[in-house]
């Protein structure tokens, strides 16, 4: 819902939010989706769209109006999704190092580098989701609507045995100094602009395929298990990916992914 108003408030009131619903027009449509593409990715702009679409046809469908719906007719805009960029150890070393002093960065970035979970997985982490003795924490996947297992080492166990003595069984590990609802965009507004620093400083806003953002953290997760020569199917599971083709993009940066026989 919060994604839905901020998109409706930033991109679609500007242009619309003053006419009636029977004066918009596809021009109207198609002068929103241009705009929008100077400076957004196409996907961002194919989910304006589509939220423009969304209203028209819940309101024809329960008769609240009768009218066109003026973006049954525009095509989605082809946009390539694949975003593998990762970091190397010496990036996230630099990371780190940057963000050493807050603890709640610190251990969202350490939480996101050594279990793979999306954001809005790793911010809904609680205390009873933890198991300190084996070093193993209970992810909920809301893509999958899901649960999985993900692991940790002696570093996070550390931060998180420091921070889960001062907290209730409820709790969340990551909730610091804002509320509950709002925890992942409070971590992204202080995280973003420090990957834009160390990491984006050259790279053209839409170049999804080499920005890194927060989910670069997940494909770091991924690529440095294939990197160690980790079977695909482990990383299948530790992702919790429910189609193996999702998994199959990173096969190619394993040690056995025919490197050596080219240069043989």
């Amino acid at each position: 819902y919060t994604n839905h108003l901020s998109r409706y408030t930033n991109h679609i009131k500007p242009y619309l939010g003053d006419k009636s619903i029977f004066d918009i027009s596809l021009d109207d449509i198609l002068q929103i989706q241009k705009d929008k593409l100077k400076k957004l990715a196409p996907k961002t702009v194919n989910h304006i769209i589509q939220l423009i679409n969304t209203i028209y046809n819940y309101n024809i469908k329960n008769k609240y109006i009768k009218a066109e719906n003026p973006v049954s007719n525009i095509k989605k805009l082809q946009a390539n999704n694949e975003r593998l960029r990762y970091l190397d150890k010496e990036e996230i070393e630099r990371l780190i190092e940057t963000i050493k002093s807050d603890e709640q960065l610190l251990l969202f970035v350490k939480l996101a580098l050594q279990t793979g979970g999306r954001a809005n997985t790793i911010v809904n982490i609680q205390k009873k989701d933890i198991d300190l003795t084996n070093k193993i924490i209970s992810l909920q996947d809301y893509k999958n609507n899901s649960f999985y297992r993900g692991f940790f080492g002696d570093d996070v166990f550390e931060l998180l045995k420091n921070r889960v003595d001062k907290l209730k069984s409820n709790d969340y590990v990551l909730l610091y100094h804002t509320a509950e609802s709002n925890i992942q965009t409070y971590i992204t507004k202080k995280l973003q602009p420090i990957l834009n620093v160390l990491f984006n400083t050259d790279l053209d806003i839409k170049d999804r395929q080499n920005r890194v953002v927060i989910h670069s953290l997940r494909h770091t997760f991924a690529s440095h298990l294939a990197i160690n020569g980790t079977p695909i199917f482990t990383i299948q599971k530790l992702m919790n990916h429910k189609d193996i083709t999702m998994t199959m993009r990173y096969a190619k940066l394993a040690p056995d992914s025919g490197k050596e026989s080219v240069q043989n």
